[in-house]
């Protein structure tokens, strides 16, 4: 004990207690899981006061100076910018939200900077891959039985959480959806805590701590194969080839060896989690327990077989390539094989199976041998509807004689086959030959399922076309971009299908959208710099395997925003900034005129601002909001200048307030609030946003009997959501309302008639034009499309006044 204390004094290290880094670890847990369950608002608040106060005093400064390399600047830029996006975007409550991620992230980040030391690096690591094994643990649970995610989930949800509305649990027959409600975004989390996972197994010493790192090795390894995104999947194959190539070369080999294992390992379990997946009772024990034996199982190979094999190995090189080049061609063999191998299939009474195949145009039946009825339905899609995720009934029968044609512009034919009493299906083949294949021999049921219509995969086809909306909201600003939120709040407006998504699945175009150029060239200089300073220290000699762990990190961080959101979601956020600042901390050199005491206190001094600002912005738009909702259950009382108070506070949702106030007091009779009112309607004219404008047309420019805002108003808040249906029949609707039907009405509307119709009319040419290329039509209702046909008729006549209203009554008048 006396050795060990003097060798500590000596070098000036205190070792930190394993204790402390795991309350940490339960923290950072809890942070992310708050995150995930939509409190982000509140997170950020509560991650803004601990940064403040894990940030006071001189050692934060110090070590900050010393850490002002061109990496840890980059993210200092582009949070600042993203800070900035946030104010000047007309979409405030979105971008709110959007902002309240990247500020928990950068106060993740910021304490990671000023409190950790290079020495924490292995730590930090295990309680990295522990976050993530806990989600993936929660994620397999909440699959199955949920015994362990059911209380978790209640006990957040009493916190403010909302995972009583996500989608937690298991798409039927497919893959886990995890406790973010997103398997993709959970697939990218899990495989960066296997990277970590292989780091801490190929440096654990003793007995313990290679029990643990097996054990978390294992159920990360799980949950990511069960999550089975493949856009996940392909980036992590190549940062673990980018590992295995920047690792050191004495433990290249133990590391591909271990990957194996791992490989192996899960790959049996998995066949295992399968049967338990959306099961309950004992069968919904089988994911957890499958993901414990996993970790159980591959410490026993690595003692067994493991071990021994990478001793043989290591002092026979020939032997050893030879084996790397054995154990890569089986693995390339059983994915071909698996793809390729199939045979029959039983199928439950009530279950569905859905099978793709890839004919010529042409005439087809579906022969084969099968027990018992069942039915079929042959789909087709071409490549407009691989992108809609539409598609073409071909046939719809009994299987039996089953027979259809196949289009010409046909990319893949789906065979939904189903049997209300069960069957067995021996084989089934297209009559040009064409084997359907039924049951995959080697592959997990899932997998097989999840692989169906991969050569015309309609994600991946989908995500292109989100890629080219993103391009084109980028363009409508390319010098400071739309703000965030923007992809949000305008994607309606350039999509030519109705889809529904926050982001554009592409995190270097989400930028390009949110904050244009500068933003771009700043997040590029984030990550790019990230991999220069690790490449050069590995150049110059660093043999440390934390070096290529964290660059097979940053590899999978920058190539998974690539084709995925992740970087949009909150969780996934701090999680990345975190190990960015592990690397900083390990790796990063202080540019030489910005390192010294001053220059850390200086750089401090602009995060504590940074985050006091902004951190009050969020804070005010959370109570803000929270008063808002009182005053609209009644709560609150509501005085003449509540709502102007809410809006010069909240620098977010203030358009909420002003609307409240413009169509409230519209009509007041105290001309101070009238004013107030036309000045906010004005303001809000600006945004164009077509959910205000359609609350201004019905209840300030209507009862105020300004028919010509009403139109034009309309006209400029239709484009935001153009691609909606329910925008047009909203607008149209409100046209028949307002509409001078009878004598009865105001003399000089009736006179008028002409100028309703020409407007009316316009909107109508709108519809038109924006329906011109389209992949989807925008339809109006049959009481709006006969409407249209009124006002065509009165048009094509010309007549106006008392004269239009008796040719309207011979009509029918109002639809």
């Amino acid at each position: 004990m006396g050795k060990h204390n003097t060798s500590t004094r000596r070098t000036g290290v205190v070792p930190r207690s394993n204790g402390l880094f795991a309350l940490i670890g339960i923290g950072f847990f809890f942070l992310l899981a708050a995150q995930a369950g939509g409190s982000d608002k509140h997170i950020a608040v509560a991650a803004v006061v601990l940064f403040l106060a894990c940030s006071i005093g001189r050692a934060p400064a110090q070590r900050l100076g010393e850490r002002l390399s061109i990496p840890v600047l980059a993210v200092f830029a582009y949070l600042l910018l993203n800070g900035a996006a946030s104010l000047y975007s007309r979409f405030g409550s979105f971008a709110g939200t959007e902002f309240s991620k990247i500020l928990a992230a950068l106060c993740v980040y910021g304490v990671v900077l000023v409190r950790a030391k290079r020495e924490d690096a292995p730590r930090l690591a295990a309680m990295t891959a522990s976050v993530t094994a806990a989600f993936s643990l929660l994620s397999l649970d909440a699959a199955a039985g949920k015994l362990l995610a059911g209380p978790f989930f209640r006990l957040m949800d009493a916190l403010g959480c909302q995972f009583q509305y996500m989608s937690t649990g298991y798409e039927e027959g497919v893959r886990i959806t995890g406790i973010l409600g997103n398997p993709n975004v959970l697939g990218g989390m899990l495989a960066l805590g296997v990277l970590l996972s292989f780091y801490l197994a190929m440096t654990a010493r003793t007995t313990r701590s290679r029990v643990g790192a097996s054990m978390l090795l294992g159920i990360n390894t799980l949950g990511f194969l069960l999550a089975f995104s493949m856009g996940a999947i392909a980036m992590f194959m190549v940062s673990v080839l980018l590992y295995l190539l920047a690792a050191p070369a004495g433990k290249r080999l133990s590391l591909f060896l271990l990957m194996a294992q791992d490989a192996v390992v899960s790959l049996v379990m998995m066949f295992v989690a399968f049967q338990g997946l959306g099961k309950s009772g004992a069968l919904g024990m089988l994911p957890v327990l499958a993901a414990v034996a996993a970790g159980g199982l591959l410490y026993g190979v690595q003692r067994l077989v493991g071990d021994r094999l990478t001793t043989v190995l290591a002092s026979h090189g020939k032997a050893a390539g030879i084996t790397v080049a054995v154990l890569a061609v089986l693995a390339v063999s059983y994915v071909v094989l698996g793809y390729q191998l199939s045979g029959g299939i039983a199928l439950n009474a009530g279950e569905d199976l859905r099978r793709s195949v890839y004919p010529a145009p042409g005439t087809y039946t579906l022969e084969g041998s099968w027990e018992g009825p069942v039915s079929v339905v042959v789909e087709s899609q071409n490549a407009s509807q691989t992108i809609m995720h539409t598609s073409t009934v071909l046939y719809s029968g009994d299987l039996e004689g089953a027979s259809f044609t196949v289009p010409e512009d046909s990319k893949v034919v789906y065979l939904n086959l189903s049997a209300p009493e069960g069957a067995n299906l021996e084989s089934l083949s297209l009559s040009s030959g064409e084997k359907v294949r039924l049951g995959y021999l080697l592959l997990p049921e899932f997998a097989a399922n999840r692989i169906q219509g991969l050569w015309a995969n309609q994600n991946a086809i989908q995500r292109v076309e989100f890629w080219r909306d993103g391009l084109k909201i980028y363009q409508e600003s390319p010098i400071i971009g739309n703000g965030l939120g923007c992809v949000e709040g305008t994607v309606t407006q350039v999509q030519s299908f109705y889809y529904a998504s926050r982001y554009v699945h592409n995190h270097y175009i989400q930028v390009l959208a949110e904050m244009g150029i500068p933003g771009l060239l700043v997040f590029l200089t984030m990550l790019g710099s990230s991999a220069v300073m690790l490449l050069r220290r590995r150049r110059e000699g660093e043999e440390d395997l934390l070096l290529s762990t964290l660059l097979a990190c940053l590899a999978m961080l920058a190539l998974h925003g690539a084709v995925e959101a992740v970087w949009s979601i909150s969780a996934y956020q701090a999680l990345a900034l975190l190990l960015l600042g592990v690397m900083a901390v390990c790796y990063g050199r202080p540019v030489a005129k910005l390192s010294g005491k001053a220059a850390g206190w200086i750089a401090l001094g602009g995060l504590w601002l940074f985050q006091l600002v902004f951190g009050w912005f969020v804070f005010n738009y959370i109570t803000a909001s929270r008063q808002y909702e009182e005053i609209q259950a009644g709560v609150r009382e509501q005085t003449p200048y509540t709502m102007s108070n809410l809006a010069a506070r909240d620098h977010y949702g203030w358009a909420q307030y002003k609307l409240d106030m413009a169509v409230n007091a519209a009509t007041s009779e105290v001309p101070e609030f009238r004013e107030r009112a036309a000045e906010y309607a004005r303001e809000l004219r600006r945004l164009k946003i077509h959910s205000v404008n359609y609350s201004l047309e019905k209840y300030h420019y209507a009862d105020l009997g300004q028919y010509e805002e009403l139109f034009a108003a309309s006209r400029e808040g239709i484009p935001q959501k153009a691609s909606v249906v329910e925008t047009w029949q909203e607008e149209f609707d409100l046209y028949r309302e307002i509409f001078p039907w009878s004598a009865e009405e105001d003399k000089d509307r009736i006179g008028q008639i002409d100028w309703y119709v020409d407007q009316i009319l316009l909107t109508w040419q709108m519809l038109e034009e924006y329906n011109a290329g389209r992949l989807e039509q925008i339809t109006l209702s049959e009481e709006n499309q006969a409407f249209v046909e009124q006002m065509k008729a009165l048009d094509e006549t010309g007549v106006t006044g008392e004269a239009a209203l008796a040719l309207l009554a011979a009509m029918g008048a109002q639809p």
